[in-house]
């Protein structure tokens, strides 16, 4: 009997490692000094949490996946007073890794950086072959070496001053909701992973050779193109005044899909998009300038384009597209079938109506010859708010407009504030008639937080609908399920970072006036 528990003793302690819960290290506040004492300290699977500070350090993460973040990763006012300082490493040629955080790359999916601010680095110091002289190689504030890490609500900011080194490289993990704003080299190089609901702005280029799903991402004010150089989808992103074109070269077989691509290029840029062997489908591209010599859209005989709004733009002494080029169920202003005079399948050129275009809000107001004018596209099932595609917008059925699939035209799908009155009708209880308002906006109603519905607007006419049509996500039942859905269109959160760019669009650079701003 002893020797048995001896053995389970013997077993317990040589396993004990192993079956040592996962442990929370603290930065700051009487714990760590330094982030990276933690870091070192760590074992795989644990937490380590920083409390706000200026901390001076160029981190080095160890290729075990743990989790390193701010207090609170979703709390701006934490993530902006949680800084990391990459600028003050020693230069060096063996170890004097100058980006912020470099990462071993056997990291995987387990391992974060989330809720920091990253400043001032610049990459990783190597001497060339028979030159001396200082060069940088690898991302100014992360280089991932081919890390499968997740990065998250961090901002990346005044990285790669003096060599312009990208602001993210080899990153092929999540990247999503984080700001790279204002670095000196490019957003993001060479980052292969998913890339969701980030603001790239005012970078020296947005993408560069990214080839991963590219999607939910504000993509904006960048020096030279929005995206370059990419194979993967591209879809739900807004791609916005991007100096040279917004996007360059989408070498693949993939799509770009649900994206408002406004005011891009100027005179002397190229095309706004540049693509081959991709579908363009359902966006709206609006205010846009290629160069003097460029089409405005540039892709070859493979591409198809279809369900786009193009409108407001100019494209200088080139045709709009290149002769071998047909968009069908488009809308185009000034369309005349290009040189060969091909018109394609359903193209209009009627305006298409926006809601406040002088505000940039491109949705389709009631009446828009975009409205179920469109066709079906494989794969495009939803639109820039996630609303499901299609909507039967203009009450006509099936079969009766664009190719009868009632597909809109452009990035939104528009849904009718009769069908969300008459769910509500539905909903209390009263006659299925719908209620309409003397404007698609505001509707005539809300929910409070307790789910109840009040009414807000004016009340004018009714109509009746069929019990089919108030089924919107066609579960067979008419519920709440489906006036959600219906609200979501106009109502719903955007996702982040969207909310705060629909309410500004243009936004000054943060550079000159930043708060983590050094004097030198």
């Amino acid at each position: 009997m002893k020797s048995h528990t001896l053995i389970v003793a013997l077993l317990l302690f040589l396993l004990g490692g192993d079956l040592a819960s996962p442990s929370t290290l603290i930065v700051g506040g009487g714990g760590y000094s330094s982030i990276q004492n933690a870091i070192d300290a760590a074992v795989d699977g644990d937490e380590i949490v920083v409390a706000p500070g200026y901390y001076t350090e160029n981190l080095v993460m160890p290729g075990i996946n743990i989790i390193l973040r701010s207090e609170e990763p979703d709390n701006v006012s934490v993530v902006e007073q949680t800084v990391i300082d990459g600028g003050e490493a020693p230069f060096s040629f063996t170890g004097g890794f100058q980006s912020v955080v470099t990462f071993s790359g056997d990291e995987g999916s387990t391992c974060v950086l989330s809720g920091f601010t990253l400043v001032y680095g610049e990459g990783e110091a190597y001497p060339t072959a028979g030159n001396p002289a200082i060069a940088f190689r690898g991302g100014s504030g992360i280089y991932g070496r081919g890390t499968l890490a997740t990065i998250s609500h961090n901002v990346i900011t005044l990285n790669g001053e003096e060599h312009e080194r990208p602001a993210i490289e080899q990153c092929h993990g999540r990247i999503e909701g984080n700001r790279i704003i204002s670095n000196y080299g490019t957003g993001l190089i060479d980052c292969d992973g998913e890339i969701r609901s980030n603001e790239i702005s005012f970078n020296k280029n947005g993408c560069y050779q990214c080839d991963g799903l590219m999607t939910n991402n504000i993509i904006h004010g960048n020096s030279y193109f929005g995206i370059s150089h990419t194979y993967g989808q591209c879809n739900s992103n807004v791609i916005s005044g991007n100096k040279t074109g917004a996007i360059s070269g989408l070498f693949s077989e993939d799509a770009i899909f649900n994206n408002l691509i406004i005011g891009n290029g100027s005179i002397s840029g190229a095309s706004v998009i540049m693509a081959e062997s991709a579908l363009i489908a359902n966006n709206t591209i609006v205010f846009n300038t290629s160069g003097t010599d460029e089409p405005l859209i540039d892709v070859n005989g493979s591409t198809t384009i279809s369900n786009n709004i193009i409108w407001g733009n100019s494209y200088g002494d080139e045709p709009l597209f290149l002769p071998y080029v047909v968009p069908t169920y488009c809308i185009i202003e000034n369309w005349n079938g290009g040189p060969t005079e091909v018109w394609g399948e359903g193209n209009l050129t009627t305006e298409p109506l926006f809601v406040d275009a002088e505000n940039w809000d491109f949705r389709l107001l009631p009446g828009s010859p975009g409205i179920d004018m469109g066709k079906q596209v494989a794969g495009v099932t939803n639109d820039i708010l996630g609303v499901l595609r299609p909507f039967d917008g203009d009450l006509q059925g099936a079969g009766g407009t664009g190719d009868g699939s009632d597909y809109d035209i452009g990035a939104y799908e528009f849904t009718t504030t009769t069908l969300a009155a008459a769910i509500r009708s539905h909903i209390l209880g009263q006659p299925t008639t719908a209620v309409l308002s003397t404007s698609p906006f505001p509707f005539p109603f809300d929910l409070d937080t307790s789910g109840s519905l009040t009414t807000t607007g004016t009340l004018q006419t009714t109509t009746t609908l069929t019990t089919a049509a108030l089924d919107v996500n066609q579960d067979s039942f008419i519920d709440v399920a489906d006036i959600l859905q219906v609200l979501g269109c106009q109502f719903q959160a955007l996702p982040a970072p969207f909310a705060d760019f629909a309410r500004q669009y243009f936004i000054a650079s943060p550079v000159a006036d930043h708060r983590w701003r050094k004097k030198r």
